[in-house]
């Protein structure tokens, strides 16, 4: 027990509306060898940057200043069970800080987090990082150049972890309890909600790292991961949808070992390698996306069987391979229809190996000879140009001359022509949210299906 703490405890004797708990003092701190005092901690432990209270306890009128005081407060009780609160303000971590298994860890807006050189935060129960639009949280460097660790979230009974608003920065990967924790927010065998929130500059092998987790990943931004932006192996019961990946230097989603995760909703530009990566046997279900300007707008390997539905591939150097990568799996599997793969650099369809469904797509330069027996369209075979109404400027409604959605002006607009994706879609498809008139199909391409689909003639 430190002088500080003996100090503490032994001036505040009474309880502060919190949980009265009795630490044992060394006779050297209070001149008796029987005597003894009680200290009370709260069940929520207040922590403010700023504050010069002489003497905390944790209350919210008397806060520590700093996490470790905090956590070297619980780690003295017994019997402690509650919440560990970080208030507004700048806290500066400077060694790995690793919260008690009984503390609940909450963050509050507005609050930044300064950390270290290789530096990690590990909670061991739920978190609850809960920033605004107008505060975030913040997780960034202590020191300009020098990348922290990560934020490890991998208890398994930790399934209800929010994260709202929260900016992940210049971080790069940990080591912790015998798992290699690759992104600057890595879940293992743990779940919750990623919302709003954006990861930023990251320098280890993932932005976020998934692994057996189940999670719900909306609306928040990717940009510039030196690797993949989210990675996720084994991932179940999880989702990915409405998010912006810009600039991630491999993969922008990556599903292995497993994967079952649904991402839908999603723009992806500019990924270095893949828009998205299926390998290892995963079998993620992928529909209403759009990835332009990419490597590859999306790969299918080493035994994968996703369900590929209604996506938009436009701009990329490749629009799809499907692979063989790894020893020990077979070629890519699974289903690839209702998509619109165009203006690829150099191929739309790179077929190498493999036995995945291809059928009732829109394929720029593939030929009827690469698919003879599958009914999708193609330059000079019923799909010249699938008119978007505006690609370059990324809007990907179709032109109808009985009308289309236009963003801009929010409002139904008409073309003079017809794009030929309209009631092009398998017929087995439901046309789901579809606007009459909708000809009883679905369309092809990222609206297929959707409230914004153009209208039939």
């Amino acid at each position: 027990m430190t002088p500080k703490f003996r100090e503490m405890t032994s001036r505040y004797l009474l309880p502060r509306g919190g949980l009265a708990l009795m630490v044992a003092l060394s006779s050297a701190g209070c001149g008796s060898d029987d005597s003894t005092a009680t200290v009370s901690l709260s069940e929520r432990l207040h922590v403010d940057p700023a504050s010069k209270d002489a003497h905390p306890d944790g209350t919210a009128a008397h806060p520590f200043k700093s996490l470790a005081e905090a956590v070297t407060a619980v780690e003295a009780t017994k019997d402690w069970d509650g919440t560990i609160v970080a208030l507004k303000g700048r806290h500066e971590i400077t060694k790995d800080l690793i919260l008690p298994p009984s503390a609940d860890f909450e963050v509050q807006a507005g609050a930044t987090f300064a950390i270290g050189f290789e530096v990690s935060i590990h909670p061991q129960r739920d978190t609850k990082v809960r920033g605004t639009e107008a505060e975030p949280v913040t997780f960034t460097w202590l020191q300009e150049g020098m990348h922290w660790g990560a934020f490890t979230i991998q208890e398994k009974t930790s399934l209800s972890n929010v994260f709202e608003y929260a900016v992940f920065e210049h971080a790069s990967q940990s080591q912790w309890q015998g798992l290699n924790l690759r992104g600057a927010l890595s879940f293992a065998d743990a779940g919750g909600r990623v919302s709003h929130c954006k990861f930023n500059d990251n320098e280890g092998d993932d932005g976020m790292n998934l692994k057996r987790s189940p999670i719900v990943i909306e609306y928040s931004d990717f940009e510039r991961n030196v690797a993949d932006a989210i990675d996720a192996d084994g991932a179940a019961d999880s989702e990915i949808h409405h998010c912006y990946f810009a600039d991630n230097v491999n993969d922008s989603i990556d599903l292995g070992e497993g994967s079952t995760l649904h991402a839908h909703h999603n723009l992806i530009v500019r990924s270095g390698d893949k828009g998205f990566s299926n390998g290892d046997g995963s079998a993620g279900i992928i529909d209403h996306n759009v990835v332009v300007d990419s490597n590859l707008g999306i790969g299918i390997k080493d035994s994968s069987k996703p369900t590929v539905t209604n996506n938009t591939f436009y701009g990329n150097k490749n629009g799809l391979r499907i692979y063989h990568h790894v020893d020990g799996f077979e070629g890519g599997m699974g289903t690839f229809v209702n998509n619109i793969i165009w203006a690829s650099e150099e191929m739309d369809v790179d077929f190498q190996v493999g036995t995945t469904h291809i059928n009732h797509n829109c394929l720029g330069s593939v030929t009827f000879e690469m698919f003879p027996q599958a009914d999708n369209t193609f330059s000079g075979g019923g799909c010249d140009d699938p008119l978007f109404a505006d690609p370059e400027n990324g809007d990907f409604h179709l032109m109808s001359a009985a009308g289309r959605w236009d963003p801009k002006t929010k409002a139904w607009v008409t073309d003079d022509v017809t794009s030929p994706c309209i009631d092009a879609g398998d017929p087995d498809t439901n046309v789901l949210t579809e606007p009459e008139p909708n000809g009883g199909r679905v369309d092809m391409g990222n609206f297929g299906g959707e409230a914004e689909a153009s209208h039939t003639p």
